[in-house]
């Protein structure tokens, strides 16, 4: 019997914290694919698969020039991008504590459904 894994396919909330502040966000995990914006004015994008219980994946962060993230990491006169690896359980629990290890430093999350696609 094929093992049959929970869809994480929605639109999903998103609030984070970091080191010198705070923002949220919207994002949508659809078929494979990740993608969403942030108050701060960055746009992500990436990709992720499923695993036993789990999704693993990079996400691309966006930022425009002059943005100060909330890892305190200044974009500068030039637009920053980094790649951020994650691992999510699934399904994804509303209000659990998360943690990203972004190259600017660490990020504390939660994400919550807004709405399922499947």
């Amino acid at each position: 019997m094929a093992v049959v894994e929970p869809k994480i396919d929605g639109i999903y909330s998103a609030y984070f914290t970091g080191m010198t502040g705070s923002s949220f966000g919207l994002f949508a995990f659809i078929n494979g694919v990740v993608a969403g914006a942030d108050a701060g004015g960055a746009v992500y994008d990436g990709d992720y698969k499923h695993a036993s219980g789990f999704i693993e994946g990079e996400i691309t962060m966006r930022a425009p020039a002059g943005t100060m993230l909330i890892t305190g990491a200044v974009s500068g006169s030039t637009p920053i991008e980094m790649r951020i690896p994650f691992k999510l359980d699934v399904p994804i629990e509303a209000g659990k504590d998360l943690r990203f290890l972004t190259p600017a430093g660490p990020v504390n999350g939660r994400l919550n459904l807004v709405r399922s696609l499947s």
